[in-house]
């Protein structure tokens, strides 16, 4: 009878794994929940990882998470600082709730005074004083996401290098992003510099854009602005002892500085994570996309954890929310709330960046985004970390008609006359550019007295790897750099024709490159140096055409250029601009 009962059991099991696809031999998608036991709440950005595969993800800002699994024996670690970790040692099922059980474990390493809170200032300032300078790039995933009055309004998406020193993140890097917008009572709200607000937010120094925080300040200084409490002592999974304080502004009226909450590891001198909250923020770096609107309350909610890699502790992670009270020119106030969020999840390999230069680092993301040609490969085969929604949210937004791309959000709408950023980077197309007029009369003529002084024109060649399994993609094209690119001179058909030529020539060379990288070996190396030589033969070229065709000015260069162009794009320049021999 046991011997049934055992039999029967392992048939029911072997059942369930078939069907829900859960065998070693065909991989399933897993879905679940990460919740706070004691209050139901769910626990956004939580990590979870796959032990076996080394592959993982965090939750959304909902607590929901996705993750494959090869094996049902396949072990799936959660985690959440402040909390208890919570381990499957099996896959039985698609579908989770996972409770997280917050660790309050008591601690008797001190004897805490209430008249005398002196001790818990060094414990928090001897963790600012263990920090490493060490610089270390990994793997990034960033989301931002905008609601106006609860309607999701803005979506942006990317993968990046981020180079991170010590506590800090230092710079990232774009490997690939997408965005959407859409319009709410034909309004719209563009966050176009958050990521470079994140970065420039440093732990340890003061930031005009933003209100004061406790680690920014000297201990003496500490003392005097901010009341410091114990709220939390426990020890967590590899025994460290964590002390959690709470520091209080003694003046909050001034909405001048955070209210911080520390999470501190008195094990190893170090800070696992911060969060900075203020209300009404004096200072923050938003400003009204119009002068006539303005902002009438600016909430900031931002949370940091950093990681232990072998003896020292390093940026990972942050949580940047925010929600703003925009008043328009007709006084209509709009509740605008943006939830950000960069995870460094790996630590151990990088991307292979674009093979792409921007001349500032401090162009916004909006703008970078639309620098570079959609990467279809790299989203449709990428399997690394992402932000999963329930609902497919995301994918619903990008794919709603109604909804504004980077293909479209820098072009004319049926709202916007000329999109809504000049000086977009243009990706070459048949279609021909043109050079705004300028005001001769404004030009300094004192800077040079050489006419080739006032103009220049950068056309870059785009080249992008990637490769995922057995797939492999280049990705290339032919942008114009609007940052360094200018035409200070009197606009006429000549000079138009001579910008697009040079465009077009630049085109011709990115259809050769194509075809010398069908012979060579598809090592990242090999590619990196064939488009090297391609740039230096770009700006051969280049020097020689702007000196034979002064501007389209010689007419007999000019023609030779233009048939070459023909002959290899069949576009008539000349025609098209209507030049002709006088």
């Amino acid at each position: 009878m046991r011997l049934f009962f055992l039999l029967l059991f392992l048939a029911i099991t072997i059942h369930s794994f078939a069907q829900n696809g859960l065998n070693s031999g065909k991989p399933v998608i897993i879905e679940g929940s990460i919740i706070d036991k004691m209050t139901n709440e769910p626990l956004p950005y939580a990590t979870i990882i796959n032990k076996n595969t080394k592959k993982g993800t965090i939750s959304n800002v909902n607590g929901y998470f996705k993750l494959k699994i090869e094996n049902p024996l396949d072990r799936i670690s959660i985690s959440y600082i402040g909390y208890k970790p919570y381990v499957l040692k099996s896959v039985t099922a698609k579908n989770y709730i996972i409770h997280l059980e917050e660790n309050v474990q008591k601690l008797n390493e001190f004897k805490i005074t209430p008249s005398d809170d002196s001790y818990l200032f060094d414990i928090f300032y001897e963790c600012k004083k263990n920090k490493s300078q060490e610089i270390r790039t990994g793997k990034a995933f960033y989301e931002l996401k905008t609601t106006i009055d609860e309607n999701l309004v803005e979506i942006v998406e990317s993968f990046n290098n981020a180079d991170v020193s010590g506590y800090d993140l230092k710079n990232i890097d774009l490997k690939t992003g997408r965005l959407g917008l859409q319009f709410y009572k034909n309004r719209t709200f563009i966050s176009t510099e958050s990521s470079r607000a994140i970065r420039s937010m440093e732990n340890f120094k003061e930031n005009e854009f933003f209100p004061t925080s406790p680690y920014q300040l000297s201990k003496k200084s500490l003392k005097k602005h901010y009341y410091i409490e114990l709220d939390k002592a426990y020890k967590n999974e590899v025994k460290d002892s964590i002390y959690v304080l709470k520091l209080t502004p003694k003046d909050s009226v001034l909405r001048s500085f955070f209210n911080c909450t520390a999470w501190l590891s008195l094990t190893n001198k170090s800070i696992i994570k911060l969060n900075l909250v203020v209300k009404n923020a004096k200072k923050h770096p938003f400003l009204s996309l119009y002068s006539t609107d303005s902002l009438k309350k600016v909430n900031l909610n931002i949370t940091k954890s950093f990681i232990k890699i072998e003896e020292s502790s390093f940026f990972e992670h942050v949580d940047f929310n925010y929600e703003v009270a925009y008043k328009n020119r007709e006084g209509e106030i709009y509740t605008i709330k943006t939830d950000a969020v960069l995870h460094i999840y790996d630590f151990d390999s990088t991307f292979e960046l674009p093979l792409f230069s921007f001349s500032n680092k401090d162009i916004g993301d909006y703008r970078k985004i639309n620098a570079l040609p959609p990467n279809h490969f790299f989203w449709k085969n990428n399997d690394e970390l992402k932000l999963y929604h329930k609902e497919n949210v995301n994918y619903r937004f990008f794919n709603n008609p109604k909804t504004l791309t980077v293909k479209n959000s820098f072009s004319a709408t049926q709202h916007i006359k000329k999109g809504f950023f000049e000086h977009p980077f243009i990706k070459w197309s048949r279609k021909r550019i043109l050079f705004k007029e300028n005001d001769t009369s404004k030009i300094d003529n004192k800077i040079s007295t050489y006419l080739s002084d006032h103009y220049d024109l950068s056309v870059k060649l785009f080249l992008d790897v990637n490769n995922y399994t057995d797939s492999f993609d280049i990705l290339t094209a032919t942008i114009l750099d609007p940052y360094q690119s200018f035409y200070y001179l009197p606009v006429t058909p000549q000079s138009n024709c001579f910008i697009n030529l040079y465009f077009d020539i630049v085109e011709i060379e990115r259809r050769n490159l194509l075809t010398d990288l069908k012979k060579i070996n598809k090592e990242y190396a090999s590619i990196k140096q064939l488009h090297t030589t391609y740039i230096k033969k770009i700006n051969d070229i280049k020097n020689n055409y702007f000196k034979e065709v002064e501007r389209g000015s010689n007419f007999e260069n000019l023609k030779k250029w233009n048939s070459y162009v023909l002959n290899n794009l069949g576009i008539d320049n000349m025609a098209l601009f209507m030049i002709t021999e006088h």
